[in-house]
């Protein structure tokens, strides 16, 4: 009989071990819990049936830390939030994961604004946001270490104010593995701040099918590998930086449209101080359309990178650069010694200074299958070359461009250029003006004005002048030839007629 009662309490014992630990594999495997924006704070909430909804997400959390023991041994945490506006006072620590969606699933019906989780240090972390609006929301996330973030159909809007803390600073330095940062399918809109909207150090980002428009401030990238795709950029602008500026690390972005953009601080995309082993960088299909750049950087401006840039498949068109100094109406490339241009189109793009479209210093460049036409500028109507380039064109036409001073097509000076299979024409010829110092090879022959680029206005106003010259001076000559002439049939008339008086004296 006591045997029996041993075995029994042994089974017993077993069942509630066994019990716990299917709970606990349960509990491992994910919670969720349903919050809400009102009500009277209590503990445990949000499981649903009978349990309350949890008054806030600092409600839901509490209870999360009673259902683990503190233990934190979820694999993840989700916050379903019943519609409604929710406040800044959420301020999560000790999670692997955390997830927050809307209870009906619907985009925009769940709004945060203020600032929310800033000064967030974690490792080993996930947090991500599904359907969410920020509407007046800044200092959403600044955090250091390694955490991945994901924001899925989100929108980020309605800010004006002047703050120097981003809507996203995450800082990866020192992680083993870069951590992530994800934004797919968002809108950032209306956007006004005195701080970039998004900052981002040792990151590995990727931007997909999303759009920004109608803001000031841009996305700053350092050492970071980027990939953006499918996303649109307009009306933008960027107080302190380009609308995309990479700072190191390595970016590609790909099948994108960068359009109607009024900068009035820096360009819309800067590649810039990324020494090997950073890179490379790749432009794949983007569209750069209709933007006027009033400040000392143009649409696109590389500088400084020593890692290989790729601009492949890509049109640029009507972009005006009209600051005073400007040079690249499209792109400015400097000290960047592995550059390729490919496949792509410039048209109607424009530089006060010099290169209406392109505008190449210290830098080896390639540009082949391509096409450069109706661009303008006072020097170098479609590609300006100095200070020690290499450029190689091939298959490629450059016609129809203008300058005001000197080189229609292309101005050269300090430089080596090649031209092979390519078209190159203007109403002045090749419109190649190759200043001191520039070297040209070319199966066209001799395509160089040297040392004169002129226009050709003013090479018909120096012959027109010159002309005239000669004239006037022929005429002068002239004078002076018939008054020589005149002053000698005088002397020779008076001679005879002194000799003819002295005969008939002696003859007398």
């Amino acid at each position: 009989m006591k045997s029996l009662i041993s075995f029994t309490c042994l089974i017993f014992c077993l069942f509630i071990v066994f019990s716990q630990s299917v709970a606990a594999d349960g509990i491992k495997g994910s919670i969720s819990l349903i919050v809400g924006n009102q009500g009277q704070s209590v503990n445990p909430c949000g499981q649903g049936g009978q349990v309350p909804v949890c008054a806030s997400m600092a409600d839901a959390y509490q209870t999360y830390l009673t259902m683990t023991q503190g233990l934190n041994y979820t694999s993840s945490l989700q916050f379903e939030l019943m519609d409604g506006t929710y406040g800044s006072n959420f301020s999560p620590s000790w999670m692997k994961s955390l997830s927050i969606i809307p209870f009906s699933r619907t985009k925009g019906s769940v709004v945060f604004t203020g600032a929310y989780i800033n000064n967030f240090v974690a490792n080993n972390y996930t947090l991500s946001f599904t359907n969410i609006t920020f509407s007046n929301a800044y200092g959403i996330i600044g955090a250091t270490g390694a955490i991945d973030v994901e924001f899925d159909s989100c929108t980020f809007g309605n800010v004006n104010i002047d703050l120097t803390n981003p809507l996203l600073s995450l800082n990866g330095t020192g992680c083993s593995t870069p951590p992530q940062l994800v934004l797919n399918n968002c809108l950032f809109n209306n956007l006004t701040m005195g701080a970039d909207l998004i900052d981002v150090t040792s990151y590995t980002v990727t931007i997909t099918n999303t759009v920004v428009s109608n803001v000031c401030g841009g996305f700053y990238f350092t050492n970071s590998s980027t990939t953006i795709s499918g996303s649109q950029f307009t009306q933008a602008n960027s107080y302190s930086f380009a609308t995309l500026l990479f700072e190191g690390g390595s970016a590609t972005v790909k099948d994108s449209v960068f359009s109607e953009n009024i900068v009035s601080s820096i360009g819309i995309f800067e590649a810039i101080n990324s020494p090997l082993p950073s890179g490379p960088f790749l432009l794949d299909h983007i569209s750069v359309n209709e933007n006027t750049i009033q400040t000392i950087i143009p649409p696109v401006y590389i500088f400084n990178v020593q890692s290989s840039v790729v601009i492949l498949g890509s049109v640029f068109t009507n972009n005006s650069f009209e600051n005073h100094n400007s040079a690249g109406g499209a792109i400015q490339i400097t000290l960047a010694p592995n550059i390729a241009i490919q496949y792509c189109t410039f048209t109607n793009n424009s530089a006060l200074l010099n290169g209406g479209s392109l505008s190449i210093s210290k830098s080896t460049v390639s540009v082949s299958f391509s096409l450069i036409d109706q661009s303008s500028s006072s020097v170098g109507g479609a590609i300006y070359v100095d200070d020690n380039s290499v450029v190689n064109i091939k298959n490629t036409s450059i016609i129809d461009n203008y300058s005001k001073n000197s080189g229609q097509n292309v101005y050269c000076k300090n430089s080596n250029i090649s031209v092979y299979n390519s078209s190159i024409n203007s109403y002045n010829h090749y419109g190649f003006s190759c200043q001191s110092g520039c070297s040209v090879d070319s199966d066209m022959g001799n395509i160089c004005e040297h040392n004169s680029g002129l226009s050709k206005k003013v090479i018909i106003g120096l012959v027109v002048g010159l002309g005239g010259s000669i004239a006037v001076l022929f005429i002068v000559l002239l004078i002076l030839r018939r008054q020589r002439n005149k002053r000698h049939y005088q002397r020779i008339n008076d001679g005879d007629h002194h000799h003819h008086h002295h005969s008939n004296t002696s003859t007398y």
